[in-house]
């Protein structure tokens, strides 16, 4: 064989594993985005960034460094700067609800005298 017939050779499987690579890494991202369009968003904590009401006052939320609609999921407005979790996900607008009124797993909600409410 040809000291050209072997360079050729060379250089065609390199070109094949350069595109195999670019395949899986477009797949891997592929699988990303579509995880969070499914519900990943969903059990998410995100921050207020301005008053977030009702349907009829869209606020808006900042999740993994992006900036995203929100509304509230029980109809009180949530003020700016409040922590949130993303109960649902309505096309591009996210439901929240504040985190301090919620009862997580391990965590109980309990007064300066100690009494759980």
């Amino acid at each position: 064989m040809s000291t050209g017939a072997l360079v050729g050779l060379m250089l065609i499987g390199l070109v094949v594993i350069v595109l195999l690579a670019a395949l899986a890494s477009a797949m891997n991202i592929v699988q990303q985005v579509a995880r969070g369009v499914h519900g990943g968003l969903v059990g998410q904590e995100a921050l207020a960034l301005d008053e977030v009401g009702d349907a009829h006052a869209v606020g808006h939320v900042r999740l993994v460094g992006e900036r995203w609609l929100a509304v509230s999921g029980s109809g009180v407005v949530i003020p700016p700067g409040t922590t949130v979790l993303v109960t649902q996900v309505q096309g591009t607008t996210l439901v929240v609800l504040p985190l301090d009124g919620l009862d997580r797993p391990g965590t109980s909600r309990s007064g300066a005298d100690g009494r759980t409410s």
